[in-house]
């Protein structure tokens, strides 16, 4: 081998550790400032669906480190990042428990739902007309005129 590569090697690895450590920090600040917005979301939408026919009913936008966190960003074949964000539409019921809409046997548990598996079409569209209003040109909706 060439000797001088080899004598180059122990400074490679340490700058490679030092940018792993350098891309985990700024994975964390980013993840940190996803939570910021995942929960300022979660409760601006909210306070919408009342006034479009959603009475009771609340988004929540739910945030959780993927397997191999900031240590291991890279964890897994099929993803990179951090996080994982899940949707979910909740409906108030007598004042005490929120519970997820859809089938009867969520609403027996008690347990929140995801949007896409309770959801219906209306719900759905209410939700997107929400984070539209608060966060315009978010959805990436188009309008075509016709003459």
């Amino acid at each position: 081998g060439n000797v001088e590569a080899l004598n180059k090697f122990p400074e490679a690895e340490n700058a490679e550790r030092i940018a792993l450590d350098n891309f985990s920090r700024a994975c964390r600040e980013l993840s940190n400032a996803r939570v910021d917005v995942a929960s300022a979301l979660s409760q601006s939408v909210s306070d919408i669906l009342p006034i479009l026919g959603l009475e009771g009913t609340s988004f929540q936008v739910n945030m959780k480190l993927r397997q191999g966190g900031f240590n291991n960003p890279y964890y897994g074949s099929d993803s990179l990042g951090v996080d994982l964000v899940d949707f979910l539409l909740l409906h108030k019921e007598d004042n005490s428990m929120m519970i997820a809409t859809g089938d009867e046997s969520r609403k027996a548990q008690g347990q929140g739902g995801h949007i896409e598996l309770v959801g219906s079409s209306g719900e759905k569209s209410r939700v997107l007309l929400a984070i539209e209003t608060v966060l315009p040109g978010s959805i990436g909706s188009t309008c075509n005129g016709f003459d």
